[in-house]
């Protein structure tokens, strides 16, 4: 990119390396497999979790976390080692809590899908390319007309060189602490740049920073001839997409939003007396990069299991009417931890106990649990209902006790009609 008024590209904001060196050693097959061979003891079933496998875990997860391309090719290059080795998948499943990351267990199961976790935050000027444009669902993410920038003469920043009031001090946040953290933003976000909609229809898609209802978009440098496609609220400045494989971008029309200087620059909303020393732009991008990252709410569910009432074996069947509990425990990712999941909705030890339908057949146990900002669980398990065997059921049937009385009186009424017919003259 020639400098950072040119189109915008795609930034991919990750895990920087630690060293050249240790980038090219551990993009290959063959070093992607020799970070973890310390590891392969451990994985096989033999002694416990040791220092430099948590080292090379952990230096492996930092490579992976790179950038996609290297998160899928080391993945896909571990499947494979996996499926060689014939690992133990519980203890693979330890290592993030043993050695405190969040990915080796991932790239090690078998059964992972390496396209899961990608992370991406494009962001936009108001020169946007056809190759650009070409990059954005016009289902997510709609762009009108990629020359107009956002104008609001309410909610402008006070700027002594801002005369066009292309610079807004937007403080229109998303209601949710998950994607802007628990402290709240008190000063507003300077921006500069291009709005875009959002389709409402689309629950994959969500507005984090909006602008005011004073706010259009339109090309500064032209005369306004017609009503603007964009205006108010209904202008998104930052949005974000969650995929359905919990895959996370967010969208930024400015390029500035980013940099040092709206970092640092002091900031007063037009219309308010308000002054603050510093916007709201570090402490935005940074809540939000920690969601996009994963570093923040990002639920796995572990220890799932079911069972007959007033037992603890899982069976490989069940029989129908009968009383069965199913269990899971979901964790959130801290940042650092797994932590148990709390909220108001779903319990971090979710519990249902229910009775085995009436009908035998192959059923499923499914749980579907999306919540905004997080990623979401989808689980299901099938297991086979078998009917009553026939010493199984009871000996006498009491709503078939109507059945019992006609057999009989059919009988009794056969025997007297057989004696009235035989003996009578």
């Amino acid at each position: 990119m020639a400098g950072s008024s040119s189109v915008a590209m795609l930034i991919l904001l990750f895990v920087a390396m630690n060293s050249a060196s240790l980038f090219v050693d551990a993009i290959s097959c063959q070093g992607a497999i020799t970070r973890m061979l310390p590891c392969q003891a451990y994985l096989m079933g033999v002694g416990g979790i040791t220092v430099p496998c948590c080292q090379s875990a952990q230096t492996l997860s930092q490579v992976a976390k790179a950038t996609p391309e290297n998160f899928k090719l080391v993945c896909q290059c571990l499947k494979q080692a996996a499926l060689l080795m014939g690992i133990n998948m519980g203890r693979a499943q330890q290592i993030p809590q043993l050695c405190h990351i969040d990915v080796a267990a991932g790239l090690i199961d078998p059964n992972v899908d390496c396209n899961k976790f990608n992370a991406l935050m494009p962001a936009g000027s108001s020169r946007l390319g056809s190759s650009q444009m070409k990059s954005y669902d016009p289902d997510q993410i709609g762009i009108p007309d990629p020359s107009a920038m956002v104008i609001d003469h309410g909610s402008q920043a006070v700027s002594g060189t801002e005369g066009d009031h292309t610079l807004i001090a937007a403080d229109d946040f998303v209601q949710a602490h998950v994607l802007l953290g628990s402290t709240k933003i008190e000063a507003p976000v300077l921006f500069k740049g291009i709005g875009h909609s959002v389709n409402p229809a689309n629950s994959l898609v969500l507005k984090v920073l909006s602008a005011s209802s004073s706010a259009y978009s339109a090309n500064p440098k032209s005369k306004l001839s017609s009503p603007p496609s964009l205006s108010g609220s209904s202008i998104s400045l930052v949005s974000v997409v969650q995929a359905r494989n919990n895959a996370r971008v967010v969208f930024s029309g400015s390029l500035d939003l980013f940099s040092n200087k709206f970092f640092k620059s002091p900031v007063q909303k037009a219309g308010s007396s308000d002054k603050y020393g510093k916007s709201g732009n570090q402490q935005f991008v940074t809540e939000l990069s920690k969601w996009v990252f994963h570093e923040r709410g990002h639920l796995k569910a572990v220890n799932v299991r079911h069972h007959r009432v007033g037992e603890t074996e899982e069976p490989a069947i069940y029989r129908i009417n009968d009383d069965l509990e199913y269990l899971v425990e979901i964790y959130e990712w801290s940042g650092s931890s797994w932590e148990p999941y709390v909220a108001n909705d779903v319990q971090g030890l979710y519990l249902a106990s229910f009775k085995v339908p009436d009908v035998y057949g192959v059923f499923q146990f499914k749980v579907e649990y999306q919540r905004l900002g997080y990623t979401s669980l989808s689980l299901a398990k099938q297991i086979p209902v078998h009917p009553f065997r026939h010493n199984e059921y009871e000996r006498f049937i009491p709503t078939a006790f109507p059945y019992y009385g006609a057999s009989f009186s059919t009988m009794a009424g056969f025997l007297i009609f057989s004696f009235v017919y035989l003996y009578s003259k």
